[in-house]
């Protein structure tokens, strides 16, 4: 078998043993924080719920709550990619046209009263966490404490990506 067959082997392997822990229950197939912190702590690892927390909300990109198996794999969410798909200019934001292009079927009243409803800083576009809580449906109320207003991590500056992990929070 080649190199690429046995990644692939590897990975189907993995995937069946996440769809075994996330069980019958978890109709979205993601697995929740209390899943990962049960399976981390039956690994072996050894590290407090808080730093096991810590490090479900990192892998968590989409802000949802729960992993999917992308996000569990450290690979691009459905949700970033779609952000990149919207995102025509790469600049961090998804603008009222660049939403429209892609969401032909809504109208240009259901695009305002989405923008209206989750551009926490009111800058007529969304950036990746705004995005992420219009797709997951959250409420405005639910970034009233820490306001998203960072472009996503991936977009190009002074040449270079910025990495979630170099940005300042």
């Amino acid at each position: 078998m080649n190199r690429k067959g046995e990644e692939r082997k590897k990975k189907d392997e993995i995937k069946k043993q996440f769809l075994k822990v996330i069980g019958k229950e978890a109709s979205d197939g993601k697995l929740s924080k209390d899943q990962w912190t049960n399976v981390m702590m039956a690994a072996g690892i050894q590290n407090s719920v808080e730093e096991v927390h810590k490090m479900f909300n990192k892998t968590d990109k989409d802000s949802d709550s729960r992993l999917s198996f992308e996000e569990f794999m450290g690979e691009e969410s459905r949700a970033e990619r779609l952000f990149k798909l919207m995102d025509k200019d790469g600049d961090g934001y998804v603008t009222k046209n660049e939403f429209r292009e892609v969401c032909k079927n809504l109208n240009r009243e259901q695009i305002d009263v989405a923008f209206k409803k989750f551009d926490q800083t009111g800058n007529d576009k969304l950036n990746y966490r705004e995005f992420c809580d219009m797709m997951n449906k959250k409420s405005q109320q639910s970034h009233i404490q820490n306001p998203p207003s960072a472009p996503h991590p991936s977009v190009k500056k002074q040449g270079s990506l910025i990495s979630q992990d170099n940005q300042q929070t």
